[in-house]
Order: structure tokens, then C-alpha cells, then sequence
């Protein structure tokens, strides 16, 4: 078979429905199976060539005679052909090349198949089709290349996020300012102004603070409403 299609798949429910092919002798039949496999392996898939070149019915006769005892002669080989033709089983093109339609629908289906399965895969970003990188659209003129930069391997974060990183940083600049202030406003009292009424002042004797105590509670006592 051809190299770019070096099998294919056979349907027996094809080949037992086929009623063109059913049509023709036992023999006939054989003779087409000869010949597929022959337009098969052909430099043209589905072309019977031998040495890519046409053969003659002699030719043919003598290939298949060893294979197929009841080809004895090329009479015999051509009422086989007669019966193939008449089906349209077997076609000739406008150089008089024998060929299989139905092999030739098989190479078309493929064809569709194998592209298909390209552009699939290229789609995927499949790192292992170089070979069909000629057949891609080459970049306009003017267009820029990208290339690779020190930081194209940076982590891509989103719009959200860089924001909650902006909101932290802020938070952090302020607490870096804020550190070492006072926790208290910078409003300071005098220690008289702070200190409890009925504590004892610097220097003054017990005696006094006795003495203190009493003129206060006398005028809270005259202070009290009747």
C-alpha cells in the first residue's frame, strides 16, 4: 500500500451488500479482490499500476495466473473484466488506466479525516506537528514577534487581587508609621490634675492630710442641698 496510507478499514457488511459486484461470476469477484490489492499498494491509491505504469491485460493475466489457476489465458482474464466493467465495478479513466471508485472514495475519506485531524490537533497546541508548520498562515509584514522575556515566567495575578495586595501594602505603611507613637493623645495633664483628691500630695505630713480630709468632708457636708 502507499506509504501515507499504509492500511484501511474493510467493511464485510459493504463488501456482502455491494449487489453491483454480486452481480458478477465467482471468478470475476476473485479476479477484482487481485486487483485491489495491486491498485492498493499502486504509487496512485486505487490506480491499477505496476511500476507506475499501466499494465497491459498480458501482463495482468500473467501476474494473476500463478494465484489464480482458473485464469488460464487472457480470454478468460478479459470476459472477468467484461463483467466488472458492464457493473460498474471497475472504471477506466481517459487514458484507459483501470482504477477502483470505491477504493478512490476510501483514499478521499481519509484525506478528510488526516486533515481534520491535524488542524485538531494544532488547535490543542500539540508541540509535535513541526511538520505541518508550513502549512500555518505566515505573520504579516510589520506584525511584532513576541519573544521571551526575563519576567514571562512572573506569576499573573488578577485585577482583584492586585488590589487586596495595594490594600494590605497601605495597611502596613501605616502601622510602620503609626509604630513608636503614643497610645495616648498628646495632651498631658498636670500630676496634681491626675492624681485622686484624697491621696496624699508630695511633702505634705500625716497631720496635714488629716487636717485635708476633714475641710473636705465639712464642705461636702454644707455643700449637700437641704
Amino acid at each position: 500500500m502507499s506509504n501515507d496510507m499504509p492500511w484501511t478499514k474493510w467493511s464485510w457488511d459493504d463488501y456482502d451488500r455491494d449487489d453491483a459486484l454480486a452481480l458478477c461470476s465467482g471468478l470475476a469477484q476473485t479476479v477484482w479482490m487481485r486487483l485491489m490489492s495491486i491498485a492498493a499498494r499502486s504509487p496512485r491509491y486505487g490506480y491499477i499500476l505496476i511500476g507506475g505504469k499501466s499494465p497491459s491485460d498480458q501482463e495482468l493475466t500473467a501476474l494473476l495466473r500463478g494465484r489464480i489457476p482458473d485464469v488460464k489465458d487472457v480470454r478468460v482474464f478479459r470476459r472477468c473484466m467484461n463483467e466488472l466493467f458492464r457493473h460498474n465495478v471497475c472504471k477506466c479513466d481517459q487514458d484507459g488506466t483501470k482504477f477502483s471508485a470505491r477504493l478512490m472514495r476510501d483514499r478521499e475519506k481519509f484525506n478528510l479525516k488526516s486533515r481534520a485531524g491535524k488542524i485538531s490537533a494544532e488547535r490543542r497546541g500539540n508541540k509535535n506537528l513541526g511538520k505541518y508548520a508550513s502549512e500555518q498562515k505566515p505573520p504579516s509584514v510589520g506584525t511584532p514577534v513576541p519573544s521571551r522575556t526575563k519576567n514571562q515566567n512572573t506569576l499573573s495575578l488578577s485585577r482583584r487581587e492586585r488590589e487586596s495586595i495595594l490594600r494590605d501594602d497601605a495597611t502596613e505603611k501605616q502601622a510602620d508609621a503609626l509604630n513608636g507613637a503614643p497610645a495616648f493623645p498628646a495632651h498631658h495633664p498636670p500630676e496634681q490634675e491626675r492624681r485622686h483628691p484624697a491621696a496624699i500630695r508630695p511633702g505634705e505630713t500625716r497631720e496635714q492630710h488629716v487636717q485635708r480630709m476633714i475641710d473636705m468632708a465639712v464642705e461636702l457636708h454644707y455643700r449637700r442641698p437641704n
